[in-house]
């Protein structure tokens, strides 16, 4: 599962192969929820010096990615093999399946390799993280502001010692978030708008001290209370 515009690699390998030689497939996908990135050789192919081993085609066309390559005057190669990789982009909410077009696997005599297919399936979601800094004036660590985001879910999180939060795998929309911490101002950003992802950051928030007595102002209460504290 991704969020829309992230990017997802699918590997494609045969296990327990022996006397395998070359490979050809088209995999179906629904270019409605997807988009097709790149189809590159795996390390069958390209760990392999390059007078060992020719590639015959790797592209996009249509609703299909289609991949060819064949092993060029060398032994068969036998195990478990990554034959190639092929990486999609999130285009739309949805669930795309991964189904096998022509798919052949080939020994050194020009003879095919039984198999058993497996095919599979990328789910593209709404999904996102909020991730930005929330800082607390007059400090360098700060760690543990309660982040909260208020919107199609509600979610929260805290900060790291930099100020650094993230709130994981929310719904895109619009929300509100908050930031408390104890005796400083609590700070909102209001309206903010995710988009469609993967990541949102919202403004640096800077949480003002000051809020002894923790009524979300400050004013003379809080400076009596600080002054009768020294004396």
């Amino acid at each position: 599962t991704i969020p829309i515009a992230a990017t997802t690699d699918v590997q494609v390998w045969v296990r327990s192969v022996t006397h395998f030689y070359g490979v050809q497939f088209a995999l179906r996908y629904d270019p409605a929820i997807l988009d097709g990135v790149a189809v590159i050789p795996g390390p069958a192919f390209a760990g392999l010096p390059n007078n060992e081993w020719m590639l015959t085609q790797n592209d996009f066309v249509g609703n299909r990615a289609r991949f060819a390559a064949s092993l060029v005057g060398r032994a068969p190669l036998n195990g478990d093999l990554h034959l190639a990789t092929i990486r999609f982009r999130g285009r739309g909410v949805g669930v795309s399946r991964l189904q096998w077009d022509n798919l052949i696997l080939a020994n050194d005599v020009g003879g095919p390799i039984p198999f058993i297919p497996r095919a599979g399936q990328i789910e593209v979601a709404d999904r996102l993280n909020i991730t930005g800094f929330a800082h607390l004036q007059g400090r360098t660590d700060h760690t543990g502001i309660d982040v909260e985001a208020s919107g199609p879910v509600v979610a929260t999180t805290v900060t790291a010692v930099d100020g650094r939060y993230t709130v994981p795998g929310v719904r895109a929309g619009r929300y509100q978030m908050l930031f408390e911490f104890d005796t400083y101002l609590v700070t909102q950003l209001r309206n903010c708008d995710t988009g469609a992802g993967p990541e949102y950051r919202p403004s640096t928030v800077t949480l003002v001290a000051g809020d002894l007595i923790r009524d979300q102002s400050i004013n003379i209460l809080d400076l009596t209370r600080c002054a009768g504290a020294f004396g």
